[in-house]
């Protein structure tokens, strides 16, 4: 399990937000800050997730898919601290795959209040859900002001 001052396994910091472990411990997602539909698409930082799966064999990173994917469709409540509800979520049947899903979760996961989260994923997560809420504010308030035209009207006041 990671410690949030020192980088995770991929090299991630939850920037921007304040970071000690007891914070991190307490961040969890509040009924605002969650957008009203689900999130369907999840940006995949290409460079990141190949450096950071280089040493892993494909069944390892075939795992971690399938666990971020579960993660994000629950809008990132976090994988359930149970060895057998994750070899559920992650399709893992025989012993190798297990071990291989216990490595998994400890490389690139940590315990937050009793669920597994992946660092950088959350991260993601709360910028999109507040760039979302921002959205949605802006769009009551008519959307974005037009500009003020430089030519003169075609149309003479009457």
């Amino acid at each position: 399990m990671g410690v949030l001052n020192q980088k995770t396994p991929l090299g991630f910091r939850l920037e921007g937000l304040q970071s000690t472990k007891l914070e991190f411990e307490k961040m969890i997602i509040h009924e605002n800050s969650k957008p009203t539909q689900k999130m369907k698409a999840w940006y995949l930082f290409t460079e990141d997730f190949i450096s950071g799966t280089i040493a892993n064999t494909n069944e390892e990173v075939g795992i971690y898919i399938r666990l971020l994917c579960f993660n994000w469709n629950k809008r990132c409540a976090g994988i359930p601290n149970d060895s057998n509800t994750q070899y559920r979520i992650a399709n893992c049947f025989t012993d190798n795959e297990k071990k291989s899903c216990d490595k998994v979760i400890k490389e690139f996961f940590v315990l937050v209040n009793d669920h597994y989260q992946n660092e950088r994923q959350l991260q993601e997560y709360l910028y999109i859900s507040r760039r979302m809420e921002a959205s949605k504010q802006n769009g009551k308030l008519g959307g974005r002001p037009k500009k003020p035209s430089i030519e003169p009207s075609q149309n003479p006041p009457t």
